[in-house]
């Protein structure tokens, strides 16, 4: 522990924000004030002694000199070929750009490509397929596997000396800047190892726009049953209080939770990438139907929630 002590240390004088994890990727404590304050060396040394730490993480995003972090699953690309194909992409567009980025792997098949640039982002899903037959028998929920994300402003990324984690090329210490120019046509690339439709930003306004007190949406999220809409897709309640309702999504994953609905603003949100939902926005229950039920479209979700019994049909209203 000494030596990982002394490494996150070194990543904190380089300027990035370091929390310490668990075996099971969770921080060991609350991490959420480390986007914008760097952790203090007694609270890093209090941390990484706690008796389930046994690695660190850098947060990404502004606190961390704008850090962005490819962050590719190969375990989930049957061929196995993801790696190598992403790397000869980058190396024919522009080999100086693949030669100073900072490389590492992670464990389960994963790699990390690591940079720093002016413009960045939240974490968002660049690259995913949809899952097999196979995959469906066991997690019949599960709508794709992702492939390419990026984990940015929001999002953190477990790092060398940790367990399963190694470098492949260059140093977390020589992190290059690039260009905003490059970094898209690292997403470009990124998104071309896509092959199913990734939810549409525009989601998010409809999720919040203003809506007639009789309209069937507006029935919906007084009386409808959002825990059980969410259960019937394959979201798992793991805990309640009196505040919030926290889930775990459709199919594998390490994190013990991965959204929450707040009942007191009558808002789900999720926390990962790996859904039909975009991290860190605000859901209204009608717009949870209408992206569960409806593949999105709203002016279906309104005629079918009509159908049973919300609201008040257009022409009835006064």
């Amino acid at each position: 522990m000494n030596n990982l002590l002394k490494t996150a240390r070194s990543y904190i004088q380089l300027g990035y924000s370091i929390i310490a994890v668990r075996s099971d990727k969770k921080s060991v404590h609350s991490w959420k004030q480390y986007q914008h304050i760097i952790i203090s060396h007694s609270r890093l040394k209090r941390s990484l002694n706690h008796p389930l730490a046994t690695g660190v993480a850098i947060i990404c995003g502004a606190i961390s000199q704008n850090l962005e972090v490819i962050d590719m699953d190969e375990k989930n690309d049957p061929q196995r070929q993801l790696f190598r194909q992403f790397v000869q992409a980058v190396e024919t567009y522009n080999p100086e750009l693949l030669a100073k980025l900072t490389i590492a792997a992670s464990r389960n098949n994963g790699y990390h490509f690591f940079y720093k640039c002016s413009k960045t982002g939240n974490n968002t899903v660049l690259a995913g397929r949809q899952c097999t037959n196979e995959e469906l028998l066991y997690a019949p929920q599960q709508k794709m596997k992702v492939l390419i994300e990026i984990k940015g402003n929001g999002g953190y990324v477990i790092v060398y000396p940790s367990p399963g984690y190694r470098l492949i090329q260059n140093g977390l210490h020589n992190i290059p800047d690039i260009l905003p120019a490059e970094r898209e046509k690292l997403m470009e690339i990124a998104k071309s190892f896509n092959t199913v439709a990734t939810p549409s930003p525009s989601k998010k306004i409809a999720s919040g726009h203003k809506i007639d007190r009789n309209s069937p949406f507006n029935d919906y999220n007084n009386r409808g049953d959002i825990i059980a809409l969410l259960e019937k897709y394959g979201w798992r309640v793991v805990k309640t209080s009196s505040l919030k309702t926290y889930f775990r999504r459709p199919g594998y994953t390490e994190h013990e939770t991965s959204g929450d609905f707040h009942h007191g603003l009558g808002l789900f949100s999720v926390f990962t990438t790996s859904t039909e939902f975009i991290p860190c926005t605000g859901y209204r229950p009608y717009a949870v139907y209408a992206i569960l039920e409806c593949g999105g479209n709203f002016k279906l979700a309104a005629k079918r929630l009509l159908e049973e019994g919300y609201g008040v049909p257009y022409k009835s209203r006064n």
